[in-house]
Formats: structure tokens, sequence, C-alpha cells
């Protein structure tokens, strides 16, 4: 008995391998693809959270992460469409499911990286007591906390909410323009959720307090992003000529 289930072990970790590596793979793709954009966002972050220390904020958490979003929603979701190259890609072995879980999980892995730990680094005080360590200035001072408490689950529910719109829409849209409309698109739905959930906390305890609008905005992301997969997977991929050289027009033709 033993003897068989280490053999249908055996098989089964043969059978996963294939498949971890293709993933492996894929993350590796998106990371040379997309490596620009995530080091200077992480630059950013450093600089404006760890170094200068204006902006230790919940405030400046939100801002960043939803520029951040406005940026990497279309990048992960919608860059093939973008190059005219997404028809080509659809033809090469990964499948396409594989496709947007690997990029879905690196670009909101990457908000919500940013987001949780800068909310983090301003809860706990950790820049002032790392600075604290080697000057004494003003700027190590502990910063007063911010007196709206749900601005910092709200750091992190916003942005990851319209990174998850942006994405899905980006993923799914069959024009380059859709795609870049993505993110503003995106960021009216994520607003018109977490205005609608406010709206809510003030009907029903006369102060916004966040229960329903970051419970929204948490709860609107995945099945943005589960609609999105499950369009993705019927989509037909989009080819865009590309521009070549000797054509009638200043040397420039299409194929």
């Amino acid at each position: 008995m033993s003897t068989t289930q280490a053999s249908t072990s055996a098989e089964a970790s043969r059978e996963a391998a294939p498949h971890v590596n293709l993933w492996l793979g894929l993350l590796w793709r998106e990371w040379l693809a997309r490596r620009g954009l995530v080091v200077g966002a992480l630059a950013v972050w450093l600089a404006g959270g760890w170094v200068i220390l204006l902006f230790y904020h919940p405030g400046w958490i939100i801002a960043f992460g939803v520029f951040y979003a406005f940026l990497a929603g279309p990048s992960f979701g919608g860059s093939e469409v973008i190059e005219g190259s997404e028809e080509f890609s659809f033809s090469l072995p990964p499948p396409r499911g594989d496709r947007y879980l690997v990029r879905m999980a690196f670009g909101g892995a990457t908000v919500l990286a940013f987001t949780t730990a800068g909310v983090l680094a301003i809860g706990l005080d950790l820049p002032q007591r790392v600075w604290g360590l080697f000057v004494n200035s003003g700027f190590t001072e502990p910063f007063p906390p911010a007196e709206i408490g749900f601005l910092y689950p709200l750091a992190v529910a916003l942005p990851f909410a319209v990174f998850a719109f942006s994405f899905a829409i980006a993923a799914v849209a069959a024009t380059r323009g859709t795609v870049l409309a993505s993110p503003f698109v995106g960021g009216i739905l994520a607003a018109g959720t977490m205005g609608a959930g406010l709206l809510c906390e003030r009907y029903l305890w006369n102060v916004v307090n966040g229960y329903i609008s970051v419970t929204a905005l948490f709860a609107a992301a995945p099945l943005a992003l589960l609609w999105g997969y499950l369009a993705y997977q019927r989509k037909e991929g989009i080819n865009r000529p590309a521009p070549m050289a000797g054509g009638p027009c200043g040397g420039r033709g299409r194929l």
C-alpha cells in the first residue's frame, strides 16, 4: 500500500512540475516586461515614505497607491492589445487563463505590498524609529495619527479596487483606446463604490466610518477580477498591423 501511495505521489509531482515551471516562466516574463514600472514605483515609495518623510500620512498612501494602480492596471492587463500582439500570444502554448492569473497575481501583489507596507510603516512609526537611530531632528518626531481612522484600511482597499477594475477592463478590451481608458473607468467605478458605501454609512450612523465603504471595495475587487478572468477565456485575440518602412506615406506603410 505504501509503495502504491509513493508511486501516486511521484506521478502527481511530475504532473505538477511542468505547470509550476510554466507559471515561473510567465512570472519571469512579466518581471522583465514590468520591472521598470515596479522598480520606479518602489523608488518613489521609499523616497516619499522613508527618506523625505513629508508624505507621512495615509492620504499619501492613497494618492500613491491610486496613481500606481492607474499605471499598473493597463500595463499588466492590456499591454499586448496596445502592442497588437495578443493574437500571436494566444497561439503560444501557455493557456490564456494562466497568463491572466499570473499577471493579476503579480500586479495585484505589488499594489497590496506598497499600500500595506506603507500603512504599517505609518501606523508603527517605523521611519521615525529607523532615522532616530542615526539623527535627532524634527523629522524624527512622531507624527500624529490621522483623525479619520478608516483612512488606514481605505489606503489599501481603494488602490486595490482601482487596479482590479482597470486590470479586468484592460484584459478584455478589444481596442487600444479602451485599454488606455481603463484606469479612468476603473477609478470611476471604485470611487462610485466607495461613495455609495459612504452614503449608506451616513444614512445608517450619521457619520462615515468605513464599515460599508471599505468592505464594499474589498468585495468588489475580487468580483471584478473574476469577471475579467471569465471574459478573458472567451476573448478573441487582437492583432493590429505593425508599421513598416518603405510605404507610400513618408516611407511608412502597413502589412
